[in-house]
């Protein structure tokens, strides 16, 4: 089940309980028959059904509405008991059904009304246990409407006052008719206005979470229909790091056809709602599907001020006019994002181009020389491999990132923590981060690969876990390749790690045209690079 199904969407709920029927209840009087009826308490409400008389299968069909129900108050045990009415002496105890709400809810899912209904047959269990027939009743849990947003024009703000808004939530919905499986997602970026040269670490699909922006998941079927994405912001541990976060919705290539553009506009369905979940209310909702483009910025959140947050709407469409490049993902419009925050928010931020792109790779690609170089010409003359990794737990891990130097005869040279320099001076290691704590890269590695000896022509990154803890452990684990201070070219995000102490991250392969770079993301086990050179050696 993924982290969407599990998130607690809204704090409160409206709910109806709909006592239908029973069947085979056992004759309580001396006519064979009974004269049955339920009760319960909900929301320290007592409710009752009427009584319905001489039945063993009476049919109530009586709903009880409580509205504005808070999540975490749902009773792990309702209790429903049914009886037979008397008129001169006590009513006769029948026996007592139990639904668990709080279990019912969690595994809900929400029809596009805000619906969702369960029809339950519940034992009636007697004073000893015994059988008593069955109670069919329906649960029915009905999402309650957000108040509506404002309309906002292109340049307005709207405050949020941060002292009773604890969160806020990014949602995408998007649906698609034809046969074309696409690939809609949200993703957002995080500055720190005082430190405009502070390394940015985008959240999205790979990178779930930096201090209080998350990601929560997404549902993307494997066939044509919809789909649903959800980021979550808590302003005040976020503001501790950071003081504004942009925004950005894109769509990705047709998983059939890499050839075949897919646009907003191509979407039966695509709306994006920024939401105040907890006090039911809607900040900004924007309709994508009727625009030509695969890749927005929506706006900036201003969280600095400690009373209000601002939500500025300033979209930004792209691919823009004239010109053939089409981004699909957050890093295709990497330096234009900068560009935008440059212009709008902070304009000491440097360090980059608003041609700046990255490559987001996935397991098993290849980047060729080629690729690169028309990208990034002058990038291959010197970068830095940056490696990074949060801790699940409290306890601090000691991860080792290394580079394993090899010839076509298997001849090896590793550049780590106890070797920190190469003999040629072209691979640089910066030191041994021992905890991973910190932020942004935990260990980096510089790397001039046209200085490198030529007898090498194969450089495998790797990462080792020196004690031996597995990287289950491990979460949002990546490595990128950048260069100056701050322009990221390549991301590759490292997931399902599994029990595993080592993994070969990627190898740079020395071609004729030019060295190119394969992501591998080959778990193995070892904890320390020379556990891996065989293994390397065996992958080419």
């Amino acid at each position: 089940m993924s982290r969407l199904r599990n998130y607690q969407l809204f704090s409160k709920i409206n709910l109806d309980i709909r006592i239908v029927k029973a069947e085979g209840l056992p004759a309580m009087d001396k006519s064979g028959t009974s004269d049955p009826f339920c009760t319960f308490t909900f929301s320290r409400r007592k409710k009752k059904t009427r009584t319905i008389k001489k039945t063993l299968d009476p049919v109530w069909n009586t709903t009880f509405s409580f509205i504005n129900v808070p999540t975490q108050k749902l009773d792990p045990q309702l209790e429903i008991l049914t009886y037979d009415w008397n008129l001169f002496s006590s009513n006769d105890y029948i026996g007592r059904s139990v639904i668990n709400l709080k279990q019912l809810f969690h595994n809900v899912t929400f029809t596009d009304q805000g619906l969702s209904a369960h029809g339950l047959a519940c034992p009636i269990m007697g004073a000893n246990k015994e059988s008593q027939g069955k109670l069919f009743i329906v649960i029915t849990f009905k999402i309650i409407q957000l108040s509506p947003p404002p309309k906002m024009t292109v340049g307005e703000s709207i405050d949020i006052p941060t002292s009773r808004c604890g969160r806020m939530l990014l949602t995408l919905k998007s649906q698609v008719e034809s046969t074309s499986i696409v690939d809609v997602d949200l993703s957002a970026i995080a500055f720190l206005k005082s430190k405009p040269e502070k390394a940015v670490f985008p959240v999205y699909y790979a990178n779930k979470e930096i201090d209080g922006l998350k990601y929560i998941g997404r549902d993307t079927p494997k066939m044509p229909g919809f789909y649903q994405v959800l980021l979550e912001v808590e302003a005040d541990p976020l503001r501790l790091n950071y003081d504004i976060v942009v925004f950005i919705v894109s769509i990705s290539k047709s998983i059939e056809d890499e050839n075949d553009i897919v646009k907003f506009s191509d979407l039966s369905t695509c709306e994006v709602q920024l939401m105040d979940p907890d006090h039911l209310k809607s900040i900004m909702k924007l309709q994508l599907n009727d625009i030509h483009g695969t890749c927005a910025i929506l706006g900036v959140l201003d969280i600095s001020d400690t009373i209000n947050s601002t939500f500025v709407y300033n979209p930004q469409l792209y691919p823009k006019k004239n010109t053939n490049y089409i981004p699909h993902h957050w890093g295709d419009i990497y330096g234009e994002v900068l560009q935008y925050v440059k212009n709008n928010h902070i304009q000491s931020l440097k360090y980059f181009s608003p041609q700046d792109k990255i490559m987001l790779l996935k397991k098993g690609e290849t980047l060729g020389f080629q690729q690169i170089h028309e990208i990034a010409p002058t990038f291959l003359e010197s970068f830095t491999i940056g490696l990074g990794w949060d801790m699940k737990g409290t306890e601090p891990i000691d991860l080792d990132a290394s580079v394993i130097m090899l010839t076509e005869t298997n001849d090896s040279q590793i550049v780590y923590f106890r070797k920190k320099t190469s003999d040629d001076n072209a691979i640089k290691h910066s030191g041994d981060n021992t905890t991973g704590e910190g932020e942004g890269d935990d260990e980096q590695i510089q790397v001039e690969l046209f200085n490198v000896d030529p007898k090498y022509t194969h450089l495998a990154v790797v990462i080792t876990s020196f004690k031996g803890d597995k990287f289950s452990t491990l979460e949002n684990a990546y490595t990128r390749l950048f260069t100056g201070t701050n322009s990221t070219f390549l991301r590759y995000d490292l997931d399902d790690l599994g029990d595993y102490t080592a993994i070969v991250v990627g190898i740079f392969h020395r071609t004729k045209e030019g060295w190119s770079f394969e992501a591998s993301g080959f778990p193995a086990k070892g904890t320390e690079p020379c556990d891996l050179v065989e293994c390397v050696q065996n992958m080419f």
